[in-house]
């Protein structure tokens, strides 16, 4: 057991020069000297008797073996570092700029007052909102902190799942005012943002049979509310996000078109790039909205427009 906590400390830096993606500045982070790093690192190796990193001159990969160590460094370090949230008696007074981008799909009441709380209760931190659907290139060079969403099964770096959701299919009840099959789907327009795959592979919630959807019109928008009020006019059918069509559904302005299907599974991810992982008004947005979300009656609902 000793030998296995002997291990921590190695392990934690070896996560760090993964993060920063050098030994240089992984030793900057930590204030330590670089050499030192560099020796800790190949000493872990040594006492694991495995390769973790390939190194070349001009960069560093994980080997199987270091991207296994890695993901379960990593997620011991968050846990450490939530446990010490849970247990401080004071909360750090945070101060700066915190600049975010997220779907537009957010754009609703249930996130508007999770941020109004967030605002009074951090006064200090400056929030920069970014709204918008296109995947961008490189979001670390311009953002502290991206939402997005994305399946379940999508290999992301840095990312921690917030929110479990199912894409419906919807339509105006004066489009389609009764439940549809797959195949009679493909006679009708489909409203979808241009990140959308031409064809539209679905799965029964009862069974998990998969079926696929190849509609014959397309009608592409790059603005996912406009998406929506196309929708909602009659003009085609969409896939939403359950938790923000819900409201219409309850009401009767969208109909579930295949109430016993769903288009995918996608889950709300917070992505820190590895140079803000030390941003502390960035795990402070992220550990809140995980709150807002578990603590809640309505977490599904949350978000609900």
């Amino acid at each position: 057991m000793r030998n296995q906590i002997d291990l921590l400390r190695p392990a934690a830096v070896f996560a760090s020069v993964v993060h920063h993606a050098s030994f240089r500045s992984a030793a900057e982070a930590l204030k330590m000297s670089a050499p030192l790093v560099s020796q800790m690192v190949s000493d872990l190796e040594a006492r694991l008797g495995v390769q973790l990193l390939n190194r070349t001159r001009s960069s560093l990969t994980l080997t199987p073996a270091g991207q296994q160590l890695f993901d379960t460094t990593s997620s011991m370090l968050n846990l450490f570092r939530d446990g010490l949230s849970t247990i401080s008696p004071l909360q750090l007074q945070l101060s700066g700029r915190l600049r975010i981008c997220a779907p537009t799909t957010l754009e609703s009441s249930g996130f508007a007052r999770f941020l109004q709380r967030f605002t009074a209760e951090n006064s200090d931190i400056e929030l920069e909102l970014d709204l918008f659907d296109e995947l961008i290139k490189e979001p670390e060079e311009r953002y502290d902190l991206t939402l997005r969403f994305a399946p379940l099964d999508t290999q992301l770096n840095h990312a921690r799942l917030l929110l479990e959701v199912d894409f419906l299919l919807v339509a105006a009840p004066c489009l389609l005012n009764q439940p549809m099959t797959a195949a009679q789907l493909n006679h009708e327009e489909w409203v979808h943002s241009p990140n959308s795959p031409t064809d539209l592979v679905i799965r029964k919630l009862t069974t998990g049979e998969t079926d696929q959807i190849r509609p014959s019109n397309h009608l592409r928008v790059s603005n996912i509310a406009m998406v929506r009020r196309l929708v909602e006019e009659g003009i085609g059918f969409g896939t939403f996000p359950d938790f923000s069509v819900q409201q219409a559904l309850d009401s009767g302005k969208l109909v579930n078109v295949m109430p016993d299907w769903i288009t995918g599974r996608c889950g709300l991810f917070s992505i820190i790039p590895p140079k803000q992982l030390e941003s502390s008004a960035a795990r402070r947005f992220v550990d809140d909205l995980d709150g807002y979300l578990k603590n809640s009656n309505q977490a599904q609902s949350a978000f609900i427009r």
